[in-house]
Protein backbone atom coordinates (compact mmCIF):
# COMPACT_ATOMS: atom_id res chain seq x y z
CA UNK A 1 0.00 0.00 0.00
CA UNK A 2 1.51 3.33 -1.01
CA UNK A 3 1.69 6.43 1.19
CA UNK A 4 -1.36 8.18 -0.30
CA UNK A 5 -3.48 5.01 0.07
CA UNK A 6 -2.49 4.74 3.74
CA UNK A 7 -3.42 8.39 4.25
CA UNK A 8 -6.86 7.80 2.64
CA UNK A 9 -7.46 4.78 4.89
CA UNK A 10 -6.53 6.85 7.95
CA UNK A 11 -8.90 9.64 6.90
CA UNK A 12 -11.69 7.11 6.34
CA UNK A 13 -11.11 5.52 9.77
CA UNK A 14 -11.00 8.94 11.43
CA UNK A 15 -14.33 9.81 9.79
CA UNK A 16 -15.92 6.56 10.97
CA UNK A 17 -14.71 7.03 14.54
CA UNK A 18 -15.63 10.73 14.59
CA UNK A 19 -19.14 9.88 13.41
CA UNK A 20 -19.42 7.22 16.10
CA UNK A 21 -18.78 9.72 18.90
CA UNK A 22 -21.80 10.51 21.06
CA UNK A 23 -23.68 13.54 19.83
CA UNK A 24 -24.37 15.80 22.80
CA UNK A 25 -28.08 16.65 23.18
CA UNK A 26 -29.25 19.97 21.78
CA UNK A 27 -28.97 22.96 24.08
CA UNK A 28 -32.00 24.83 22.73
CA UNK A 29 -35.52 24.41 21.42
CA UNK A 30 -36.48 26.89 18.65
CA UNK A 31 -33.71 29.17 19.94
CA UNK A 32 -34.85 29.05 23.58
CA UNK A 33 -32.42 27.77 26.24
CA UNK A 34 -32.83 26.81 29.86
CA UNK A 35 -32.18 29.85 32.10
CA UNK A 36 -32.90 32.35 29.29
CA UNK A 37 -34.60 35.51 30.54
CA UNK A 38 -38.30 36.03 29.91
CA UNK A 39 -37.52 39.19 27.89
CA UNK A 40 -35.07 37.35 25.61
CA UNK A 41 -37.50 34.44 25.28
CA UNK A 42 -40.31 36.79 24.23
CA UNK A 43 -38.05 38.60 21.78
CA UNK A 44 -37.18 35.29 20.10
CA UNK A 45 -40.69 33.84 20.09
CA UNK A 46 -42.37 37.03 18.80
CA UNK A 47 -40.35 36.55 15.59
CA UNK A 48 -41.84 33.12 14.92
CA UNK A 49 -45.21 33.08 16.67
CA UNK A 50 -47.63 34.61 19.13
CA UNK A 51 -48.52 34.05 22.76
CA UNK A 52 -51.84 32.26 23.13
CA UNK A 53 -52.15 32.50 26.88
CA UNK A 54 -50.33 32.99 30.13
CA UNK A 55 -51.18 30.85 33.13
CA UNK A 56 -50.47 31.75 36.76
CA UNK A 57 -47.95 34.37 35.68
CA UNK A 58 -45.10 31.94 35.08
CA UNK A 59 -46.36 29.63 32.36
CA UNK A 60 -47.01 30.48 28.72
CA UNK A 61 -48.38 28.77 25.64
CA UNK A 62 -47.15 30.03 22.26
CA UNK A 63 -48.38 29.13 18.77
CA UNK A 64 -45.52 29.00 16.29
CA UNK A 65 -46.46 30.29 12.85
CA UNK A 66 -43.01 30.47 11.23
CA UNK A 67 -41.45 27.24 12.47
CA UNK A 68 -41.60 24.18 10.17
CA UNK A 69 -40.97 21.52 12.84
CA UNK A 70 -43.08 22.62 15.80
CA UNK A 71 -46.63 23.97 16.11
CA UNK A 72 -46.46 25.25 19.67
CA UNK A 73 -44.30 25.60 22.76
CA UNK A 74 -45.10 25.61 26.45
CA UNK A 75 -42.71 27.53 28.67
CA UNK A 76 -42.38 27.65 32.43
CA UNK A 77 -40.35 30.23 34.34
CA UNK A 78 -38.75 30.12 37.77
CA UNK A 79 -39.10 32.83 40.46
CA UNK A 80 -36.50 34.99 38.68
CA UNK A 81 -38.43 34.63 35.39
CA UNK A 82 -35.74 32.51 33.78
CA UNK A 83 -36.78 29.54 31.59
CA UNK A 84 -37.28 26.52 33.86
CA UNK A 85 -38.74 24.24 31.15
CA UNK A 86 -39.78 24.31 27.53
CA UNK A 87 -41.81 21.74 25.61
CA UNK A 88 -42.22 21.91 21.84
CA UNK A 89 -45.06 20.00 20.16
CA UNK A 90 -44.40 18.72 16.63
CA UNK A 91 -46.32 20.30 13.78
CA UNK A 92 -48.87 17.88 12.32
CA UNK A 93 -47.95 17.55 8.64
CA UNK A 94 -44.81 19.67 9.16
CA UNK A 95 -41.15 18.86 8.75
CA UNK A 96 -40.57 15.85 10.97
CA UNK A 97 -37.70 15.66 13.44
CA UNK A 98 -35.77 12.45 13.94
CA UNK A 99 -34.87 11.49 17.51
CA UNK A 100 -31.29 11.19 16.25
CA UNK A 101 -31.36 14.85 15.08
CA UNK A 102 -31.47 15.80 18.77
CA UNK A 103 -28.85 13.45 20.20
CA UNK A 104 -27.30 10.00 20.02
CA UNK A 105 -29.90 7.48 21.22
CA UNK A 106 -27.20 5.15 22.56
CA UNK A 107 -26.43 7.66 25.31
CA UNK A 108 -30.11 8.08 26.32
CA UNK A 109 -32.16 6.42 29.00
CA UNK A 110 -34.86 4.74 26.89
CA UNK A 111 -38.36 3.76 28.00
CA UNK A 112 -39.87 2.23 24.90
CA UNK A 113 -42.94 0.10 24.33
CA UNK A 114 -44.89 -0.55 21.13
CA UNK A 115 -46.39 2.77 20.06
CA UNK A 116 -44.65 4.74 22.84
CA UNK A 117 -41.06 5.95 22.68
CA UNK A 118 -39.30 8.07 25.29
CA UNK A 119 -35.64 9.06 25.45
CA UNK A 120 -34.07 11.06 28.28
CA UNK A 121 -30.62 12.62 28.65
CA UNK A 122 -29.12 14.42 31.62
CA UNK A 123 -26.97 17.32 30.43
CA UNK A 124 -24.33 18.53 32.87
CA UNK A 125 -23.95 22.19 33.80
CA UNK A 126 -21.52 24.11 31.61
CA UNK A 127 -20.45 27.70 32.23
CA UNK A 128 -23.56 29.71 33.11
CA UNK A 129 -25.84 26.98 31.75
CA UNK A 130 -27.31 24.84 34.57
CA UNK A 131 -27.77 21.07 34.43
CA UNK A 132 -31.00 19.98 32.74
CA UNK A 133 -32.84 17.06 31.17
CA UNK A 134 -33.72 16.60 27.50
CA UNK A 135 -36.80 14.43 26.96
CA UNK A 136 -38.06 13.21 23.59
CA UNK A 137 -41.39 11.44 23.21
CA UNK A 138 -43.31 10.04 20.29
CA UNK A 139 -45.51 7.33 18.88
CA UNK A 140 -43.29 6.70 15.86
CA UNK A 141 -40.05 4.70 16.24
CA UNK A 142 -38.05 7.36 14.30
CA UNK A 143 -39.80 10.73 14.66
CA UNK A 144 -40.56 12.68 17.82
CA UNK A 145 -43.90 14.18 18.83
CA UNK A 146 -42.49 16.41 21.57
CA UNK A 147 -39.13 17.75 22.65
CA UNK A 148 -38.74 18.99 26.22
CA UNK A 149 -35.96 20.50 28.26
CA UNK A 150 -36.28 21.06 31.98
CA UNK A 151 -33.92 22.45 34.54
CA UNK A 152 -32.58 19.86 36.93
CA UNK A 153 -33.83 20.52 40.49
Amino acid sequence: MNRSSKFCVLLLLFGVFAGAQAKEPRRDVVGIRINMSREDTHRRLQKIGRMEREERGRQEVWTLEKEPHFASVLIGYDKEFKVRYITAIAREGGTRTLYTDVANLKSAYAENAPGHFKYTWEVKARGKSPAYFVILMGRDPQYLTSLSMKKKP
